[in-house]
This record gives C-alpha cells, structure tokens and sequence, in this order.
C-alpha cells in the first residue's frame, strides 16, 4: 500500500463517518446492540463481513468477531428470538402511542415533556457523529428508558416482568456469556506474545484503528506501545532498524501487520524478518535477517 492510497483509502473511511442517509440504518444497529446486546450476531461470517466490509468500514470489529467465535448456532437464534419478541411488543406500544398522540401532551406534564427532549437531542447528536457505535448510545439510555415508560408505561404495567426477562435473556446471551472465557478475550489473546516477553524500552506496533487495544497494552506490558496511524509505506522500518540494532526487540500486532497488502513480503524486502508466535494469534516479532 503506498502513501498515496493510504490517504485516498483514509479520506473515504472518514467520508463514512459523516451523517447522511445510512446513518438512520446504523442508529438501529448500534442502539440495537446497546439494548439488546447484539455480540453474538459476530458469529456469523456472513453478517460480520457485512458490517466489516460494507457498513462499518472505518470501526475495529475484530474484538467483537473473536468474542462471538464460540457461540452456538442455537444461542445465535435463541437471541434472534428474544430480540424479535421485543421488537414485536416495542412496535405495538409505538402503535397504541400514536393512536392516542392527542392524551399524551396533557398526560406527561412538563416534566415527562423535558425528559423526552432530552432523549431527543442525544439521539440527534449521536445520529450527527457515530450512531452505529453502541458505547455511544450507552450514556443516554437513563433518557431513552425514561422516555419509554412516560410514553408506553400503561402498555407494560402487566407486561413488565416479560419485558425485564426477555432483555436480561438477550444480554445474557448476546454479550454477557460470551465474556465468560479468556479466550474469548480479543486483547487478551493477541497480546500474549507482548506481555510475557517484552521489557521495557522494548517496543510494540499497533496499527491506527486500534486504539482500545493499544491501552490495553500499555496497562498490562513494559512495552512502549507506537500506534502505526500515517507513513504506510515506511512501515516505520527506520524505527524499528533503531531498535533492534541498539539491542531492543520489536514486536508487533496484526492490526500493524494488516497495513500492508503482505506484511510479511514488505519487510522481508527490506531486510527484516516477520517471526509469528508460536500461540496462533499471540502476535509477531520483527527481527534483523542474519548478516552473512
């Protein structure tokens, strides 16, 4: 990849980030998710393509892809299901809401009034910046619930432990059991190589999206963690060259390593080597070829 490409490539995933008419559809994935918990859906590669390739190309969706890997097919409907029901039951509320539209401005009073408006202009300032995003979504669900029993609360008064069972069912099995096991764990598992071998002043390269990622290092590792976010075409090879020949070892991410077009053919032309660990995704290092 060069400079070039990496700029023209970066300009359109930045042009995906700006409102427009797509950012109705990614509000409804990324409230979505935040509501219901919506992890599991990774286990599928068909939908995780979509949303990789096509939708969300400018958001890291690996962590999320590693976490759902272990998911059943069956635990992938069963939350299909529990989602669906409450989708059904929110739909028929919005029905009984707009046949009585004319009760409901006298019934709220002017407290209910501000609260809606409140939830209102969050979800417009989200829709504005990253509505598919469900960490952002999550500060306003306080409105967004408020906002729900003011305008719905008769609907549910008998249905509310249903209601309260089938959200807790689909968080469980949407987000919550996927956590359960380390190895589920993205940051976890691909920083292995980083953390039980690097010292300090060693150095670690990630690449520009994954910015979680790298804190998780440098909160757990000696390593000092360089996030890769321009110069694609250098490769940060006068970097690593510095570091290796004053007796420092270079390790590196897959984010980094994704960068280029073949990780391992760029470096080897520039005379490093790409070593990966012997754990699967555990990570790389990158050392000199032997001079002869």
């Amino acid at each position: 990849m060069t400079s070039v490409q990496a700029v023209n490539e970066g300009e359109a995933l930045e042009s995906q980030k700006r409102f427009g008419a797509s950012s109705f559809s990614k509000a409804l994935i990324g409230l979505g998710a935040c509501v219901l918990g919506g992890n599991v859906v990774m286990s599928s590669d068909r939908i995780f393509d979509i949303l990789q390739e096509r939708v969300f190309r400018y958001r890291f969706l690996e962590e999320e892809r590693m976490m759902a890997e272990s998911a059943s097919g069956l635990q992938l409907w069963l939350w299909v299901l529990g989602g669906g029901a409450i989708v059904v039951l929110v739909a028929v509320a919005a029905k009984m809401v707009f046949e009585r539209r004319s009760e409901f401005a006298h019934s709220i009073g002017s407290e209910g009034c501000s609260a809606l408006l409140g939830a209102l202009c969050y979800a417009i300032m989200i829709l504005v910046f990253e509505p598919g995003n469900p960490e952002m979504w999550l500060l306003g669900l306080p409105f967004i619930f408020l906002s729900l029993v003011l305008l719905v609360g008769d609907f549910f008064k008998e249905k509310i432990w249903f209601m309260a069972m089938l959200l807790c069912g689909t968080n469980y099995l949407g987000g919550i059991s996927l956590l359960r096991d380390e190895k589920n764990d993205y940051h976890f598992v691909t920083s292995e190589l980083v953390r039980k071998e690097a010292l300090e002043g060693d150095v670690y390269l990630v690449g520009r999206i994954n910015m979680v990622h790298a804190r998780f290092v440098r909160y757990h590792s000696a390593a000092r963690v360089i996030q890769v976010k321009d110069g694609l075409a250098s490769g940060n090879l006068e970097l690593i060259s510095q570091q290796i020949s004053h007796g420092g070892r270079v390790f590196a991410h897959q984010s980094y390593c994704k960068l280029f077009e073949n990780a391992e053919e760029f470096l080897e032309k520039n005379g490093f080597i790409l070593l990966p660990s012997s754990e699967g995704q555990a990570g790389y290092e990158i050392l000199l070829f032997p001079q002869v």
